[in-house]
């Protein structure tokens, strides 16, 4: 349930939100492509889930965090190792 307040939470503060009223549902039957009001969104989220690998909520206009460096042998990948 904490997830859910808080990505409701996030997506209500995007401009889309402010603009439309109505939020992409990320549960695993609507998959973002459907609009629903708020408590709609809980409900889903709450009852259904979240979609399959939605950690990073990039309908709702999260930013990716940069792919971390490969590190092989205790070296970042293309270091010299010296």
């Amino acid at each position: 349930m904490a997830g859910v307040v808080e990505f409701i939470d996030f997506a209500c503060a995007k401009e889309n939100y402010k603009r439309e009223g109505k939020l992409r549902c990320s549960c695993k039957k609507c998959k973002c492509m459907k609009y629903h009001l708020v408590d709609g969104v809980k409900m889903h989220l709450c009852m259904k889930g979240f979609m399959s690998d939605y950690y990073y909520w990039t309908n709702h206009d999260e930013q990716r965090p940069p792919i971390p460096p490969t590190i092989s042998n205790n070296y970042y990948y293309g270091s010299s190792g010296v």
